[in-house]
């Protein structure tokens, strides 16, 4: 798993080109996960 924060003066997130998700200023957290990952990657 790999996890990435970043600051952001604004995101959004698009789904087959539509926006499902949208911030201003803030954090942006990317998270990614692998085959076999569960919860003792994520605590």
């Amino acid at each position: 798993m790999r996890v990435v924060l970043q600051r952001v003066s604004r995101a959004e997130v698009r789904v087959d080109g539509r926006v499902v998700g949208r911030i201003g200023r803030g954090h942006m957290l990317l998270v990614g996960f692998a085959a076999g990952d569960g919860p003792d990657q994520i605590t």
